[in-house]
């Protein structure tokens, strides 16, 4: 851009340009427009920035406006960066959602603008690709799905026969879901941080991490389903953690020093990745 303004006869009013919180929102192209008075307008923002619509601050701000994440973003990039936002959609309510960041609908703070520039750039965005290599290991043929990003539509990607496998060219972040006779049993996401090659098996396997958010000491146990008994897996202290390998359907308990019964929690596929379970014990004031 720096050696097309030196050369040109005619000087460029618009650029446009993917706009990505990973390479801190396109900083060195914003600043060279704003310096020689160029308009810079930013695409790809919302499906390059996936990440950050799920921040905390996001969704927070989101909730407390009532409006949705990627309005907040618009809204950041505009108010918060100063630039023009393009946006595409076939979607008629998005494109009124678009619209009421265009006619400043709503602004946000000096505190919420702050909050989301603090946000730290991730490594890696759906930009980047992932290879993965699905391997069933279960005793029937598996159907595999894409979970398209913008609505969660589950897209057939292949049939896994039993003991076969499925190679698939995806994107850092994008999940995929496992069916067996219309019963998941898989949730993953892909994470390019592990590798740009994954393998992952289909094999009903997971793992939990129990959270103690409370103030009393918690326990877990496994349940064997065969005799009903409960085979103690660790001690939840206050603030700490106990992860455990597992499998669809298993059941586990928590409870109290007292051994009265906190919570009940059975092992499903209902997000991608680890599962996490928060309890904690409800004390009478």
């Amino acid at each position: 851009m720096q050696a097309l303004v030196d050369k040109a006869h005619v000087q460029p009013h618009f650029v446009q340009n993917r706009c990505l919180h990973k390479d801190s929102w396109d900083e060195a192209v914003r600043n060279l427009c704003n310096k020689l008075g160029i308009h810079y307008q930013g695409f790809w923002l919302l499906t390059g920035n996936r990440h950050f619509l799920q921040n905390n601050y996001v969704t927070n701000i989101a909730q407390r406006h009532g409006k949705t994440p990627e309005q907040v973003l618009m809204r950041f990039v505009t108010q918060g960066l100063g630039l023009l936002a393009l946006t595409g959609t076939g979607s008629s309510t998005h494109m009124l959602q678009d619209l009421e960041i265009a006619q400043m609908a709503f602004n946000l703070s000096m505190d919420e603008v702050e909050q989301l520039h603090s946000i730290p750039p991730p490594r890696f965005t759906a930009q980047d690709p992932v290879e993965v290599t699905f391997q069933n290991r279960l005793g029937k043929d598996v159907e595999l799905f894409w979970v398209k990003p913008d609505n969660k539509e589950h897209i057939f990607t292949s049939l896994i026969h039993r003991g076969g496998t499925s190679v698939t060219n995806t994107y850092h972040s994008h999940e995929f879901v496992a069916r067996v006779d219309n019963q998941t049993v898989l949730h993953w996401r892909a994470d390019r941080q592990r590798n740009p090659k994954q393998q992952v098996s289909i094999d009903g396997g997971l793992q939990v991490e129990f959270k103690n958010t409370g103030t009393t000491n918690l326990h877990v146990h496994w349940v064997d389903e065969a005799t009903n008994k409960e085979i103690p897996q660790g001690v939840l202290f206050p603030g700490n953690f106990v992860k455990r390998d597992t499998f669809l359907n298993h059941k586990f308990t928590i409870r109290n020093d007292q051994g009265a019964l906190i919570h009940t929690w059975k092992a499903a596929p209902r997000t991608a990745g680890e599962q996490q379970v928060y309890v904690q014990e409800q004390l009478e004031l």
